[in-house]
């Protein structure tokens, strides 16, 4: 069968209690390395701006960005994996909101071809 592998992982918080550092551990935290350690950076509005993946090994990265509209809805999310040999993708969307500023119809563009379509309703009482 080979060994199991745990996989286990320790947070680090900011005073705002927004995670801004995750490590990827072995089993026991005394002797294991780290094997991947993630960090994360916000906007003054608090909002996930972007996600660095770190081997501290080989020193290979990803990173995610994110923007946002003035709804606070992601706009575009770009990730260059080097992970697997440095692919880049460029994630768009677009929205259509109903009269009570909720997004009703979203399209995701992944390198400028529209990927998938969600709707939602939204009832109110």
């Amino acid at each position: 069968m080979g060994e199991d592998f745990v996989e286990r992982w320790i947070y680090e918080y900011d005073q705002d209690y927004k995670k801004i550092k995750e490590f990827m551990v072995g089993e026991e935290p005394d002797n294991s390395p780290t094997y991947m350690v993630k960090t994360f950076e916000y906007d003054n509005e608090g909002r996930l701006i972007t996600v660095v993946w770190t081997d501290p090994e080989t020193k290979i990265t990803s990173v995610d960005k994110y923007k946002y509209n003035d709804k606070n809805d992601i706009i575009e999310h770009y990730n260059k994996n080097d992970f697997q040999r440095g692919i880049e993708e460029q994630k768009t969307f677009k929205y259509q909101y109903d009269k009570n500023g909720n997004w009703i119809q979203r399209i995701e563009y992944i390198n400028s071809i529209p990927t998938t379509m969600n709707e939602r309703k939204i009832e109110y009482r």
